[in-house]
């Protein structure tokens, strides 16, 4: 049983992400050491959250714009009707469910890598920024469409999640 196009098509969005979390890791293995204690790792932290934040805020934003603008929807309701507003609904869960799981790996991360690898963070909150802008101008068409955005949301936490958990198992382990 062969692949259909839009199963190839999500492939090839998938497989291109894949090499794009190689790419963030190899690139973060080139950023000189950042390591200033406690302090410094959470100011990595907090700024590696802002990508997430912002993708997260600009979904809230888009659904309460709708919302304001569209008698139909503005008590809350959502009209069976209105595509927009569904659209917005599907950024926005989609995007929540990403940003929880970054903000999980996101901390484990910035206190388990070495100083030599915490540069990964910045460039994790980027790659979420950059594919949550690719998810969001994919939606409404085939998932082809989506599928690199979502993959470059999503591959970088999981690689930082495996990650993670190899370095608590490790530091268990000693």
């Amino acid at each position: 049983m062969g692949l259909s196009d839009e199963q190839r098509g999500v492939a090839t969005g998938m497989a291109y992400a894949c090499v794009s979390v190689v790419a963030l890791w190899v690139v973060a293995w080139g950023i000189p050491a950042q390591d200033a204690g406690v302090g410094g790792r959470l100011w990595i932290l907090g700024g590696a959250l802002l990508g997430p934040g912002s993708a997260l805020a600009a979904g809230v934003g888009f659904v309460a714009r709708h919302r304001f603008l569209h008698d139909t929807a503005i008590d809350g309701q959502n009209p069976p009707d209105d595509i927009r507003l569904a659209r917005a609904h599907a950024y926005l869960s989609n995007t929540v469910e990403q940003a929880l799981l970054a903000a999980m790996v996101y901390p484990a991360l910035a206190f388990g890598l070495s100083a030599d690898w915490i540069g990964v963070l910045p460039l994790f909150s980027l790659a979420f920024v950059v594919g949550r802008i690719g998810f969001a101008m994919g939606i409404g068409r085939p998932a082809r469409h989506r599928a690199f955005g979502f993959a470059l949301t999503f591959y970088p936490t999981m690689s930082g999640l495996f990650v993670a958990i190899i370095l608590m198992l490790s530091s268990f382990l000693r």
